[in-house]
């Protein structure tokens, strides 16, 4: 299995993990919580945003230079892979739990990024899809990001 070509990249180069979702979006999202940021395994820095209600954080890959075929080349180290679209760009749900989901969307050929939710404790309607609610996060992240090559 192939990971899908993107036709209209984005580019995540030199956008601060922080900055990858506006704070009105946070808002609307109900990822009310000050950011925190760690490095993930490939080296670059994630941001999360973490409330009674939620856990959402956002990872991007720029570094590996695979985009999501480094994700299709692991797709059996995942529970549920699941190959989806997002706001039209490639993406995979994974690892889907009751209250927890994570999502790696292709935003170029080249990077990629990933979304984790988990619902610790909301109520909101769209956090009982937890995968769902992981791809509108991932659509709000695509909205904000430039053209890429």
């Amino acid at each position: 299995m192939t990971a899908p070509k993107v036709s209209s990249p984005k580019s995540l180069t030199g956008i601060d993990s922080c900055q990858l979702l506006t704070p009105p979006q946070l808002q609307t999202l109900g990822a009310t919580a000050a950011p925190k940021t760690k490095k993930t395994p490939w080296g670059e820095t994630e941001c999360q945003w973490v409330n009674s209600d939620i856990s959402v954080y956002v990872a991007p890959d720029t570094t590996q230079g695979k985009g999501l075929a480094t994700v299709y080349g692991n797709s059996n180290t995942f529970s549920g892979f699941i190959p989806v679209q997002v706001a039209g760009y490639p993406a995979v749900s994974v690892n889907k739990q009751s209250r927890s989901c994570s999502v790696y969307v292709g935003s170029s050929d080249t990077q990629t990024f990933l979304v984790d939710f988990t619902r610790l404790g909301g109520q909101r309607a769209d956090y009982q899809d937890p995968c769902g609610f992981a791809q509108t996060v991932a659509g709000a992240v695509l909205a904000n990001l430039p053209a890429g090559k």
